[in-house]
């Protein structure tokens, strides 16, 4: 379950209370952090041989609407391959173009890539609930 960042709760509630334009996100930025990512934003991002953060288009394809306030993930987002051990991954981060942490999401278990493998994330791994 993704939990929205301190940016990202401002924003809902500017929006909402005050009139303020949502600052929509185009393009999310998934990062791997090593410790908990704060809801600032603040983390130590993996700086692995290979990697590289994924680009996710925020479109209905990947994102598609709903009825029922709970946002996922509709189609696999595989990471790029690397060439070398991680460290311990702990949490992620979606990050907007601006460089603004929107949500993130703390494992359950930390776990580590191994040289020539790759994050994916399955259908419904992103997921969100305004509930």
């Amino acid at each position: 379950m993704l939990e929205a960042s301190t940016f990202e709760k401002a924003a809902i509630a500017n929006s909402v209370f005050g009139g303020t334009t949502y600052p929509d996100a185009v393009t999310f930025t998934l990062k791997l952090f090593s410790n908990t990512v704060s809801l600032a934003g603040v983390g130590d991002e993996i700086a692995t041989a290979g990697y590289a953060p994924l680009a996710i288009t925020n479109n209905l394809t990947n994102f598609p609407t709903t009825t029922t306030g709970a946002k996922a993930n509709a189609v696999q987002l595989d990471m790029t391959t690397l060439t070398a051990d991680s460290p311990e991954i702990v949490s992620a981060g979606l990050f907007d173009e601006n460089g603004n942490l929107r949500y993130r999401k703390v494992f359950a278990a930390p776990f580590s890539i191994l040289n020539g493998q790759y994050y994916s994330l399955g259908i419904g791994d992103l997921t969100f609930s305004a509930s």
